[in-house]
């Protein structure tokens, strides 16, 4: 599978981020991973997981032997940030200007059919109490899924809420875990037409796979898989 071009990044820049980011990480917090092998020579992989914490992007990098690329919000890539989030294989979405027009899904397609492990937080945004949010879920994961027919891996990401709360300015050392489930089963809905109804049916069974890898303090609350199924 050939790459595509159109979000290309520095792989020894990348390298050297991972490498500071375990660094840190082992520093500041009694880290680990948990992963199953059955998907480890699979690619492309499309990882989605839940999201507590600045610190998730650093916790997916540090915890697998091959880069995973993630889709940011524009205005964070300026200045030397930027350009440093652009080598490493972060790629920008653009809500205004002349490159608003790109979807997010169809730049997460071009990114995996590039061939590249990419990861999704399926809540959409930071659950800063850490407990799981399936009624924020959108379908964008499944989609891209079926679009691409990537392996899609759940990932459920304990303690680093706690880790990085919102309004710290410094990490506060905790113990944090990242949790790698098994591939999901997508041979039906692959084969299947891609409709509002199927990704919102294939869109359940993600949130609850990673539902389950959490533990009873972070999983969802009945009123969350309520709204989820309203």
């Amino acid at each position: 599978m050939s790459k595509v071009k159109k979000y290309p990044f520095i792989i020894p820049s990348y390298w050297l981020a991972v490498i500071t980011c375990r660094f840190v990480l082992f520093c500041c917090n009694s880290f680990r991973f948990t992963k199953k092998d059955k998907f480890k020579n699979a690619k492309p992989i499309i990882f989605v997981a839940n999201h507590t914490s600045h610190f998730d992007p650093p916790l997916i990098v540090s915890s697998r032997s091959r880069p995973v690329r993630f889709l940011a919000k524009s205005s964070l890539f300026k200045g030397l940030l930027g350009v440093g989030m652009k080598s490493w294989g972060q790629v920008p979405v653009y809500k205004t200007g002349k490159m608003a027009g790109i979807s997010v899904i169809k730049i997460a397609i071009d990114v995996v059919l590039g061939g590249w492990d990419i990861c999704l937080f399926v809540e959409g945004t930071r659950s800063t109490d850490g407990i799981f949010k399936p009624h924020w879920a959108k379908t964008g994961a499944a989609t891209i899924a079926h679009r691409s027919k990537a392996l899609v891996v759940p990932v459920g990401i304990v303690g680093s809420h706690n880790a990085f709360p919102k309004g710290s300015k410094l990490p506060k050392r905790c113990h944090i875990d990242i949790i790698f489930g098994d591939p999901l089963d997508s041979e039906e809905f692959f084969n299947g037409k891609l409709n509002s109804q199927t990704a919102k049916v294939f869109t359940e069974k993600i949130v609850k796979s990673i539902d389950e890898l959490l533990p009873k303090n972070q999983k969802a609350l009945p009123e969350s898989w309520e709204k989820f199924k309203g």
